[in-house]
């Protein structure tokens, strides 16, 4: 799911795709990022990388690597963005970096908030 063209036509779309998750996992308030990686096939593995790294290899295997010791919130929002990646299909296609990174950050932004 790619939203390109206005910006603010893009954030709604986001926000209300992920109004529409929440709704589907019975989920108003937190955003189910563990059951929704359950389902979709993300893989999540711990490291000691400093960051957060979302995948998907040649296979069909996806994943984000993300490291414990960040902040609580900087970790939640980090990972959501990466599962955020994954759910707008991003690794599907090429389109600008500029783009799918401002897709990404508007899902995190409606899944989690931005408190940053």
């Amino acid at each position: 799911m790619n939203f390109f063209g206005d910006k603010k036509k893009i954030k709604a779309g986001i926000e209300e795709y992920v109004i529409s998750l929440k709704a589907a996992y019975n989920s108003e308030s937190l955003f189910p990022l563990q059951e929704i990686c359950s389902d979709a096939g993300i893989e999540l593995l711990q490291s000691r990388i400093g960051t957060t790294w979302a995948f998907k290899l040649a296979r069909g295997q996806r994943g984000i690597i993300y490291d414990l010791n960040l902040p609580e919130y900087a970790l939640l929002y980090n990972l959501t963005k990466k599962v955020g990646h994954h759910l707008l299909g991003h690794f599907e296609g090429e389109p600008p970096i500029y783009i799918v990174e401002a897709e990404a950050h508007y899902f995190a932004e409606a899944a989690v908030g931005n408190s940053f």
